[in-house]
């Protein structure tokens, strides 16, 4: 059976594991631009894939890759702020609502 527009998260493993705990299953752990780049090119091609999380340090794409991405409606990729670029005042948990939907302070709901 395949899932629709699932949210898939591609990122160092700090972001990934922090996106785990809020419950998203699908992630790849990559450590450059270039290895985050591969995993998108086969997550644009994927038609389960709805939406990609990557964290705004892999976010610096090729010119190949943005043209890929111009011509792109879906999947949806959102940019993240890593740990060294998130705002003083915006916390992960407030992240990952405003991200996913998922309240951590509650637990894990939606509410």
């Amino acid at each position: 059976m395949n899932e629709k527009n699932r949210i898939v998260v591609v990122g160092d493993e700090p972001t990934v594991v922090g996106f785990r705990l809020a419950g998203v299953k699908d992630t790849y752990i990559v450590e450059n631009q270039k290895e985050a780049e591969t995993v998108l090119k086969q997550l644009i091609e994927d038609e389960t894939v709805g939406i990609v999380i990557l964290p705004d340090t892999f976010t610096d794409y090729s010119e190949s890759m943005k043209k890929i991405l111009l011509k792109t409606s879906k999947p949806i990729v959102v940019e993240v702020p890593t740990k060294e670029t998130l705002g003083k005042t915006e916390t992960i948990d407030e992240l990952v609502k405003k991200v996913i939907g998922v309240d951590l302070s509650k637990g894990g709901t939606t509410k």
